[in-house]
């Protein structure tokens, strides 16, 4: 059994290139793949046991890197695009009663084969107890908001963690420029680990908000970033309707870093450099792609009518 925060840190370069490909590119493809397949006409059992094949393997992928929630997030918007157009909460608890089924077997592997019930007790630990950890500790620790210095060491932590570290000590770039790991710093008792990168509170949304704005002007965030939410969730269901594949997969990239944004409490991640760097990316490829899928369903269609 090997540490998921110990594989965290040992990628080194390669870090960026994995969250990339994890966070980024899988789950747009995997949306391009599953809303291309809704928009074919005719399916046969070979192309539906290919897009099986397909899910099967992303959550492979998934699970074999040792983080139990990422094959979730590669699959996640994929399984939405399936449901967007129905009436979603009918088939909410199935698709909810699914992923918790997922979720433990994944928790299962990745914690050196722990038996079932003691995964889902972790689980629930995790959910409930664990993931608020960092919101209390923000409301405790930083009731008035952080300080103007670590205003200043927000923005420079846009830059990226490589670019902060030059510009500022190690030390004080892993702690400032990052407020999940500055509110670990203050509330986690393994001082060592959080530095290392091994372990990271939770801080959710809301957590956000109170070391922003303070306890009392936390709605101010709420107003903000819920008007961007609404935004961005209108650009990609109209894209949807239009049957865009291209936009619609690469918004729906900003989509899952809503979700995952609003459960860590990383909504400053939109304005970062990185995210402008990865969304290039995976624009550019799915550019690529686009354009050979749309030659083929040319060819397809040109050879169906004759």
């Amino acid at each position: 059994h090997i540490d998921r925060g110990k594989i965290r840190t040992s990628l080194g370069i390669l870090g960026p290139i994995y969250t990339w490909i994890i966070i980024y590119l899988l789950p747009a493809l995997i949306f391009y793949i599953s809303l291309l397949y809704k928009k074919l006409k005719r399916t046969t059992i070979k192309i539906k046991l290919e897009l099986l094949s397909t899910y099967i393997l992303a959550v492979l992928i998934g699970l074999i890197t040792g983080y139990k929630a990422d094959f979730l997030w590669i699959i996640l918007m994929g399984i939405i695009i399936f449901y967007i157009d129905r009436f979603l909460l009918r088939n909410f608890f199935f698709i909810f009663s699914i992923l918790i089924i997922l979720l433990v077997f994944a928790t299962t592997l990745v914690r050196g084969g722990i038996p079932l019930k003691q995964a889902f007790n972790f689980l629930i630990y995790r959910t409930f107890y664990l993931s608020t950890a960092g919101t209390v500790a923000a409301w405790n620790i930083f009731p008035s908001g952080v300080t103007l210095d670590n205003y200043a060491y927000m923005i420079i932590g846009l830059l990226g963690s490589k670019i902060s570290s030059l510009l500022l000590d190690s030390k004080l770039s892993a702690i400032n420029t990052n407020l999940s790991v500055l509110i670990s710093y203050k509330a986690y008792p393994n001082v060592s680990k959080v530095l290392s990168g091994e372990v990271n509170l939770t801080l959710t949304i809301f957590g956000e908000a109170i070391l922003i704005w303070s306890k009392y002007f936390h709605f101010v965030h709420a107003v903000l970033y819920g008007s961007f939410v609404g935004i961005v969730i209108a650009y990609f269901y109209n894209n949807i309707l239009k049957g865009n594949l291209l936009k619609s997969s690469l918004s729906s990239i900003v989509v899952l870093q809503i979700i995952i944004s609003t459960i860590t409490g990383n909504s400053l991640a939109f304005l970062s450099l990185y995210f402008i760097i990865y969304l290039t990316l995976t624009y550019i490829t799915l550019s690529f792609i686009d354009k050979k899928v749309k030659r083929k369903l040319k060819l397809y269609k040109f050879l169906t009518a004759s």
